[in-house]
C-alpha cells in the first residue's frame, strides 16, 4: 500500500473528511485531494505543516519509512484545534465531533459582482456550507460565508478566502465603525473597509480597500444602500 493510499486509509477509519483538513489547513479540497491521491508529492514544507497539525511523522510523509505517526504522538490526539491550541480526541464518537458543525449559506463574491447577481441566488437553490463554531461565533439566521475573489483586501484577506460574516440591521448601520463589511449598495456588491461612518450626519459612508493597489475612498450615500454584512473572521485561506 502506498504512503498515499495509506493515509488516506487512515483519515477515513477516522471519520477525518477532506473538508476537515481543507479547513484546518486554510487550502482548497481539491488540493487536499491531490496530496491524498498521489497526484502531488508531500514536500518539506507540507510534511512540516502535517506533521504538527496532525502529528504524522514528517519522514514517512516524505520517504514512507517508518512510523506513520511521531514515536510521541499518542493516536487518539493528532486532530489539533487550532483555534484553541489543544488536541481533540479522535476517539470520540463522529457524531460527537460534527455537533460542532453548522450549516450557514454560502456565496461566491466576485470583482464584478452585482447586487442583482446576488439576489437572483436568494432561493431555493442557494449554497451552504458546514464550518467549525468557534467561540463568538455569531452562527444565527444572518450567518453567511463569502468566498473572496478580488484582491481589494490583500494581503489580509487573499483571494479565494472564505470569510464568515453576519448581516446587519439597517437599524445598526450608523454603528459600524473601522471594519470590513461586504457591502451591496447602488448596483455594486464589494468587500470593504469602513473607514469613516457619517450615516448619522450626512447619510454617506467612507469605504477602501486594504490593497495599497487600490489607493482611494468610496463614498456610499445611505439611500444606495442595499444590504451590509460584518465579517467576523477568515474561516479559510489558500497558501500562496
Amino acid at each position: 500500500m502506498s504512503i498515499h493510499q495509506e493515509l488516506s486509509a487512515y483519515l477515513e477509519k477516522k471519520g477525518i473528511s477532506q473538508v476537515d483538513i481543507a479547513e484546518e489547513l486554510g487550502v482548497t479540497k481539491s488540493y487536499v485531494n491531490q496530496l491524498l491521491s498521489g497526484k502531488k508529492q508531500f514536500g518539506k514544507r507540507q510534511a512540516n505543516i502535517w506533521s504538527e497539525k496532525f502529528g504524522f511523522s514528517k519522514s514517512w510523509l516524505l520517504t514512507g519509512e517508518g512510523s506513520m505517526l511521531d514515536d510521541e504522538t499518542d493516536e487518539n490526539y493528532i486532530w489539533k484545534n487550532s483555534k484553541e491550541d489543544e488536541a481533540i480526541k479522535l476517539g470520540h464518537p463522529v457524531a460527537e465531533i460534527r455537533e460542532e458543525m453548522v450549516d450557514v449559506r454560502f456565496f461566491y463574491l466576485t470583482p464584478t459582482a452585482t447586487f442583482q447577481e446576488y439576489c437572483s441566488s436568494e432561493d431555493e437553490s442557494v449554497h451552504h456550507i458546514k464550518i467549525s463554531r468557534m467561540p463568538g461565533d455569531r452562527l444565527d439566521e444572518s450567518a453567511c460565508v463569502f468566498e473572496i475573489r478580488g484582491d481589494s483586501m490583500a494581503p489580509q484577506i487573499q483571494p479565494k478566502a472564505r470569510v464568515l460574516c453576519h448581516e446587519i440591521s439597517p437599524t445598526r448601520w450608523h454603528q459600524i465603525r473601522d471594519c470590513v463589511v461586504v457591502i451591496a449598495y447602488a448596483d455594486r456588491f464589494v468587500i470593504k473597509r469602513v473607514v469613516s461612518n457619517k450615516l448619522d450626519s450626512e447619510n454617506y459612508l467612507v469605504l477602501a480597500s486594504d490593497n495599497p493597489d487600490y489607493p482611494g475612498e468610496e463614498i456610499v450615500q445611505y439611500c444606495d444602500i442595499r444590504c451590509i454584512f460584518c465579517a467576523d473572521r477568515i474561516i479559510s485561506q489558500p497558501i500562496y
